[in-house]
């Protein structure tokens, strides 16, 4: 079987550093482009539905805020795009605020060749999601805070799924959740990490995107079979 080859967009890094990351992610399967700054890379992210978009942070030419924007906008062929920022080290921790806000994921210059092609594969090789809204119902239980949320599920992976509601947990925030299955039986327990938050303008839902860390009993197993009855 031939294996499915991706594209990525790497934006905003010298060329020395473009050809290296090039190089890396061939081998796992990345055919890359490169443009020199974020105003470059409109066109190019208005046409092309690029697998992953890699930039260098700060965004030259435009603010990072409207470069995300460029690439999260409604219609946008690069919508679901993986989009990791590379840092310098003093600055990855500001580069994190944009972590929900249109970015997935954060790394730093110095370890970008290294983790770069993993940390693509596992934002884009992702789990199946399903509709999941009317009928199951999630009770959130905020660790911090002690307290406890109803909320609906927009969609649901064996991963993960997405809440609607507002973001009162932060990002790598835990949660302890409740999730009750259409057609009855024990409700489904478990633990899960808030891995970003999502907002209307957007994703056209407001809420929170958790991933699974834990189940209790056999829950993830009938959770598996639950999403298998409905492929």
């Amino acid at each position: 079987m031939t294996e499915l080859q991706r594209s990525a967009l790497i934006v905003g890094v010298d060329a020395a550093s473009f050809q290296g990351l090039a190089a890396r992610l061939r081998s796992s399967g990345f055919i890359s482009d490169w443009v020199a700054s974020g105003g470059e890379a409109q066109d190019l992210l208005g046409l092309l539905p690029f697998d992953a978009v890699i930039a260098a942070f700060p965004v030259a030419d435009i603010t990072t805020k409207q470069f995300l924007s460029v690439v999260r906008r409604a219609e946008a062929p690069c919508r679901n795009a993986a989009v990791v920022l590379l840092a310098p080290e003093a600055l990855v921790e500001d580069a994190s605020h944009y972590i929900g806000l249109g970015a997935n994921a954060v790394l730093s210059e110095s370890e970008a060749l290294d983790l770069l092609p993993a940390k693509l594969r596992e934002l884009i090789d992702v789990a199946p999601r399903f509709p999941l809204r009317v009928m199951s119902r999630i009770r959130g239980k905020v660790g911090l805070a002690g307290s406890t949320t109803l909320c609906q599920t927009e969609n649901i992976s064996a991963t993960g799924m997405l809440l609607r509601g507002d973001q009162h947990v932060p990002v790598g925030g835990e949660v302890q959740f409740e999730l009750n299955l259409p057609g009855g039986g024990a409700p489904l327990r478990g633990a899960g990490l808030v891995v970003r938050h999502t907002f209307e303008k957007r994703e056209r839902v407001s809420g929170l995107g958790i991933r699974f860390t834990s189940f209790e009993g056999d829950g993830h197993i009938r959770l598996k079979a639950y999403l298998a009855s409905l492929r």
